[in-house]
């Protein structure tokens, strides 16, 4: 017995006949003919009447035919859900990012992608780099997007892709000295604020890197959302990607950072074995949007 005999048997009982239920399967009569007979011979039973007119189901068959009716059907969704996932169209995805996701081109990724795969659940997190990458060599995590110049060196072969790139801004008093933009030299030994677990150090070597001062990180045990309260309090400043500044509360004031060196790219890092056709969905949404005209930011 198997799926393929009980929908010959269905189509026959629907139709009346082996004659149509084989013209409707695209089949010839005999095989339909055949095979029934065959699975009967395997039951023990009669599941067909064979009249001149055509079939009548029997007692055996009516039974028999109501729950291979049920069989096929959950055969049937069974193979749809198989094939959606296997599409990227259900399954799920656990993405950490280095900002935040509540503003800026993360959030507008997001949105995009709930709104073309609703089926798919999507687990958030947000943390520093180095957590993050810690996450993703764990297999905590299947996807992480962070600052490509805070990628981590040491974390295995991992596959990378830019995709956006995001301004930095100094967040600072609302009375602090810079005006509409601040440079690197105004940083030089003011205290600036940052979390636990972001790359200070790798981020203070990039700018050593493009001629700028030493820089003073003050890492604090706190959401990135949170810095820009704690620069409101008198703490120090704080440099942030331009999507993180996006309504400041009062007292505060963002400045760009001077010159094409102050953008971040971000980019997009997952291990080369990770089997899931939902990742590469979104990585393909990702490109489409972050190139040229369509920049999610």
């Amino acid at each position: 017995m198997d799926a393929r005999s009980d929908r010959m048997a269905l189509a026959a009982a629907r139709a009346g006949s082996f004659r149509s239920a084989a013209k409707a399967l695209g089949l010839d009569a005999a095989t339909v003919s055949r095979t029934v007979r065959s699975l009967e011979d395997q039951l023990g039973v009669s599941l067909f009447e064979r009249l001149p007119n055509g079939l009548r189901p029997t007692a055996a068959g009516t039974a028999y035919l109501a729950e291979a009716a049920r069989l096929v059907e959950d055969l049937d969704r069974l193979a749809d859900r198989a094939a959606a996932a296997g599409r990227g169209e259900t399954g799920s995805l656990r993405l950490g990012f280095l900002w935040s996701f509540a503003s800026g081109p993360a959030a507008r990724l997001i949105a995009a992608f709930r709104a073309a795969h609703p089926q798919v659940t999507l687990s958030l997190t947000e943390a520093g780099a180095t957590g993050l990458a810690a996450a993703l060599t764990a297999e905590r995590l299947d996807l992480i997007l962070i600052a490509q110049a805070t990628a981590p060196t040491d974390a295995g072969p991992l596959r990378r892709q830019p995709l956006w790139r995001e301004r930095l801004m100094v967040v600072a008093p609302l009375d602090a000295g810079p005006g509409p933009t601040t440079s690197w030299a105004d940083l030089a030994g003011r205290p600036l604020l940052c979390r636990l677990d972001d790359p200070a150090a790798a981020f203070s070597a990039y700018v050593a890197g493009l001629g700028g001062p030493v820089l003073d990180f003050r890492p604090q045990d706190c959401a990135l959302t949170s810095l820009p309260g704690l620069v409101a309090a008198g703490l120090g400043w704080a440099v942030l990607p331009e999507s993180a500044t996006e309504g400041l509360g009062p007292g505060l004031k963002a400045t760009h950072l001077a010159g094409d060196s102050a953008v971040m790219t971000v980019t997009a890092l997952w291990r080369p074995e990770t089997d899931n056709p939902v990742l590469v969905r979104f990585l393909a949404l990702a490109r489409r949007l972050s190139r040229p005209g369509s920049d999610p930011g």
